[in-house]
């Protein structure tokens, strides 16, 4: 049907057009409905995902800190042995009996050759390091933080530049039992990486990244969340956070919420264009029938009996009246 037809049909009954401005109405008032709807529910699904995301990257968070801080009591402990601090003094005899204790502790985070026991003058005494290997060389003497060690006789704690993946550098003061001071130092290279991939095993969705202060970019909202981990004690200084990146999934949901909004349109559709149809066949039958008799009385004249074809009872009341005027002028007339 071209379109003349297709408008010829539709302007011929006007039940038909009353349908169809029905359903178009409907259609319309369907899809602004679905159009809020779904942008309501991308706005609260970004919402629920970044409030998932705060909340996993605060349990893993929660872990890292606390699994450092257990590493840094347990390096504390090793310095406050008097095994240790004993060591410092008998050079002679110290190498049979401090190294392989220093093999024997085990602390998360730090892997085998990052602990080293250092006398007062930086030099490396013994480490953790396997038996036959390389002793550390680095005691990170020409840092101020060592000598800080010595004056404040407290632990100091700073991140290694140009080391990826991060590494913090503790240093443990070590004191002589008898005197009090601090003699030497152990200097502890905690891996805080290898403590965060042991931690987010809880959590494995997503990617999680230990970041400093120049490491934190912008990114999209609700796919990812950064949260700065609270310190305290000798990594107090110390400004790391944990990230959590994931992207976010809103096909699915949104794909779902428009299935059913299509399902809930077509309902209305076949439900308000039945409806409109019947509501514009009542509406339409007075005038169709006013029409029709306009029509016979121009084709057979005051005598025709249309009043037989009406049904509305307005229509009849209305054409009745006619009638009778007719008739009147056409006695008046003769």
């Amino acid at each position: 049907m071209s379109r003349a037809g297709l408008h010829d049909w539709f302007e011929t009954r006007l039940e038909r057009r009353i349908a169809l401005r029905a359903a178009l109405i409907t259609l319309l008032t369907a899809t602004i409905f679905a159009i809020v709807a779904t942008s309501a529910t991308v706005w609260l699904l970004r919402d629920q995902q970044a409030e998932l995301l705060r909340s996993r990257a605060n349990g893993v968070a929660q872990g890292l800190e606390e699994q450092l801080a257990r590493s840094v009591a347990e390096v504390a402990a090793l310095a406050d042995n008097t095994l240790v601090a004993t060591a410092l003094l008998d050079s002679p005899g110290r190498q049979i009996y401090l190294e392989p204790f220093l093999r024997s502790y085990q602390v998360r985070g730090i892997d085998a050759g990052a602990l080293a026991l250092c006398d007062f003058n930086g030099d490396p005494i013994a480490s953790n390091a396997p038996a036959g290997a390389a002793p550390p060389r680095d005691c990170f003497r020409e840092r101020e933080e060592f000598r800080g060690v010595f004056d404040l006789e407290r632990p100091i704690s700073f991140l290694r530049e140009g080391r990826r993946p991060l590494e913090i550098v503790l240093i443990q003061p070590v004191h002589y039992p008898n005197t009090g001071r601090t003699e030497g130092a152990l200097v502890a290279r905690i891996q805080p990486q290898g403590i965060l991939d042991a931690v987010k095993r809880l959590s494995p969705e997503g990617h999680f990244d230990l970041l400093t202060g120049e490491d934190i970019a912008p990114h999209e909202r609700g796919e990812g969340v950064e949260l700065p981990l609270r310190l305290d004690g000798a990594l107090t200084p110390l400004r790391l956070w944990v990230r959590l990146s994931q992207p976010i999934d809103l096909w699915r949901p949104v794909l779902g919420s428009l299935l059913a909004y299509t399902a809930v349109t077509i309902l209305l559709l076949l439900i308000a264009v039945p409806l409109a149809v019947r509501a514009g066949r009542q509406l339409a039958q007075p005038l169709t029938e006013l029409a029709a008799a306009a029509q016979r009385v121009a084709a057979e004249g005051p005598t025709a009996e249309f009043l037989k074809y009406v049904q509305a009872s307005g229509v009849r009341r209305m054409l009745g009246g006619v009638t009778d005027g007719m008739a009147a002028q056409g006695r008046a007339e003769s």
